[in-house]
């Protein structure tokens, strides 16, 4: 159970930097090589974990789930961003069974 939550979370976690630093490149926020280099390090790293991902759709599933908590953490932290109550009805919509 532990490593199955692992591997969603290193997943999601590499695909959102890999994301925001090809974002903060084309926004000239960090206009470097090394922007790049990140980002595809961390596509690189994104797509070798897939490998893992059973093939089932609830592993889809989860692992979207986790991939929006992040990026609604990243939102928090990052750029304090409040969060409001439409994303959580949202997110509890879609994992309501």
């Amino acid at each position: 159970m532990f490593q199955r939550t692992f591997l969603y979370a290193s997943t999601a976690i590499s695909e959102i930097v890999a994301v925001v630093m090809v974002l903060r490149w084309t926004t000239h926020i960090a206009p470097t090589p090394l922007t790049l280099v990140a980002a595809t390090v961390a596509l690189a790293l994104f797509l070798f974990l897939l490998r893992f991902h059973p093939a089932r759709e609830r592993a889809y599933t989860v692992y979207a789930g986790l991939g929006l908590a992040v990026v609604m953490l990243f939102f928090f932290i990052v750029d304090h961003v409040e969060p409001t109550e439409a994303p959580a009805l949202i997110w509890k919509s879609g994992t309501a069974h």
